[in-house]
């Protein structure tokens, strides 16, 4: 149901920025083209950039929702298994690719994965302290997510 929640937000989130990117643009360029003399200088973020806030923004929330689903999928044997070897057997493919920007998020679903294994398999002491760094993996990401979203949405609105 959370997920759902979420899937549907990132979806309007995501629709809505891109009108208004679209409508920026426009504007911008209008204006520019128009008022502007060619030695004056406007300073305008880039669209690239914005799209790129945006996309990462997104990407770190799905990872938070990805780790809090991993956390209580860890909770339960069967599914904690297969779900921290899924993230294991996909991080440590995406840690082999040959793109230097993938290297990062391979590396963290390859350690999710291992401590998804350890709450599993691992010592018992080793066990809340696994669940606790997966816990807290997930709410950093989700705060981290939720502030370059913030920031992206007011860098939107300045331009």
């Amino acid at each position: 149901m959370v997920l759902l929640a979420l899937s549907i937000a990132a979806k309007i989130f995501k629709r809505y920025t891109l009108k208004k990117e679209k409508i920026f643009a426009k504007y911008t360029h209008f204006l520019y083209n128009q008022f502007m003399d060619d030695d004056d200088y406007i300073e305008v973020t880039p669209l690239e950039d914005l799209t790129r806030e945006k996309n990462s923004a997104l990407a770190h929330i799905l990872g938070g929702v990805v780790l809090m689903v991993l956390t209580i999928g860890a909770r339960f044997r069967l599914i904690g298994i297969v779900l921290s070897s899924v993230m294991l057997v996909l991080g440590l493919g995406i840690l082999l690719s040959k793109e230097r920007r993938d290297k990062k998020p391979g590396l963290f679903m390859t350690i999710a994965g291992v401590l998804g294994l350890m709450v599993q398999f691992g010592i018992p002491m080793l066990r809340p302290f696994a669940m606790f760094i997966l816990g807290l993996g997930a709410m950093g990401f989700f705060a981290s997510g939720i502030i370059k979203g913030i920031q992206y949405l007011i860098r939107l609105n300045s331009r």
